[in-house]
Formats: structure tokens, sequence, C-alpha cells
């Protein structure tokens, strides 16, 4: 899967804010769109400063496995929430995945300017021997 650089990842993230509206339309119907996990799920995937997502991702897992555990002790079978929390769960992977590779993409960047940087002092370093 190609690595999307900041940019493209913020026009990816704003075409979904866009879509937003319809994802909750299909998925969120009125009747729990106002839990606490659509929120913390909201900010993740909206979420633009690679710092911060890691912890938003961390934050929408944990809030998404307390409301699947409080669905359970509730009446009803809350499908169309359940199939929501699952939706959101591949895309909170999705997004990992999208992270996972910026990470290595700037630690390789990172790596590639040590080099540079050694190797035009490498000289220096050969006199001084």
């Amino acid at each position: 899967m190609p690595s999307l650089n900041k940019g493209k990842m913020a026009q990816a993230k704003m075409g979904s804010e866009q879509n937003t509206g319809v994802l909750w339309e299909g998925l969120m119907p009125t009747d729990y769109e106002k839990e606490k996990w659509v929120e913390i799920y909201t900010q993740a995937i909206l979420e633009l400063e690679h710092a911060k997502i890691t912890g938003r991702i961390g934050d929408t897992r944990t809030e998404l496995a307390a409301r699947v555990e409080k669905l359970r002790d509730l009446p009803g079978l809350h499908v169309t929430e359940l199939h929501a929390i699952d939706e959101a769960r591949r895309m909170l992977l999705l997004l990992e995945g999208e992270e996972g590779q910026y990470a290595a993409e700037q630690k390789g960047r990172a790596l590639e300017e040590a080099l540079h940087k050694l190797r035009s002092i490498a000289p220096k370093i050969q006199k001084l021997k």
C-alpha cells in the first residue's frame, strides 16, 4: 500500500470529513451518534498531527471496548451500533498502518540525514588519524 505524505493524508482526511455525513447516515443512526465513542473516533480519523494520532487511536480503542461491554449489559441486540463499531475498528487499523508507514519513512529520512552528515565530516576525521 503506498504511503500518504502529510499533504495527501490531510486531503484524505478532509475527504473523510466531507463523507462523514454519509458514513454516519448509513451506520450511525441518531440513537447512538452522541455516544462518546463516536466523538472520540471522529477526532481520531480527522486528526492531522502525527504526534497525536497514536494516542487518539488508543483512546478510541479503549472507548470502543468499553461501549461493547456496556452493550452486552443492555437489553436488545444493538446490531447497527455493533456493526458501526466493527467498521470503526477497521478504519483504525487502516489509519494505524498509514501512521506506521509515515513513522518508518521519517526514521529513514533521519538515518539518511545522519549518514550524509557523517560522510561530510569523514575527511576531517581521517586527517585527525
